[in-house]
């Protein structure tokens, strides 16, 4: 089903709370927080399916309360470009993948002005460009991404109307 809330949601908000999601939307209006509002608030957000949106993201950085989002399957949707926020949160082990297939993936679409977090199946190839394959009206000055390939350290960059288009160049980053 599909839960909508106009304003916020907190998920341990100066205490402890859990969330098993398996599938569905989780539609907030605004702040998704997780163990926000207090030194020893402890929220445990479990991702196994569905899709949480929400206009802001927020999780605790307290070291005596806990925060925990684990995306095993399912989406993470947030406005805006949190790529650095996620990231942070990601390499302090607060957002985790436990899933036994692909990886947890960031992306930011500019055109969207929106930021995913959640597992991408193919390890083999870099995915999820953006924009996207055969978008049309991308502005010229458009910041390009990319999911990297498993294990690469360079990416060979096309441009074209065809596959595979012109060599551009290598690049490093995504």
């Amino acid at each position: 089903g599909t839960v909508n809330t106009v304003d916020r949601m907190f998920v341990g908000f100066m205490g402890t709370g859990t969330l098993n999601m398996n599938g569905g939307a989780l539609n907030i209006g605004g702040m998704f927080g997780i163990a926000t509002g207090g030194t020893t608030a402890h929220g445990y957000v479990y991702l196994k399916g569905g899709t949480i949106t929400a206009a802001d993201f927020e999780m605790s950085t307290s070291t005596s309360g806990s925060a925990l989002l684990d995306i095993s399957g399912g989406v993470l949707i947030i406005d805006g470009n949190n790529v650095v926020l996620i990231d942070g949160y990601i390499n302090s082990g607060k957002i985790i993948f436990t899933g036994t297939t692909g990886y947890l993936s960031v992306i930011y679409d500019p055109i969207a002005d929106k930021t995913t977090v959640g597992v991408s199946i193919d390890m083999t190839k870099a995915s999820s460009p953006v924009p996207a394959n055969n978008a049309v009206d991308v502005m010229p000055d458009v910041n390009l991404s990319w999911i990297a390939g498993t294990g690469a350290t360079l990416h060979k960059v096309y441009f074209g109307t065809t596959s595979p288009g012109t060599f551009r160049g290598d690049q490093t980053a995504t």
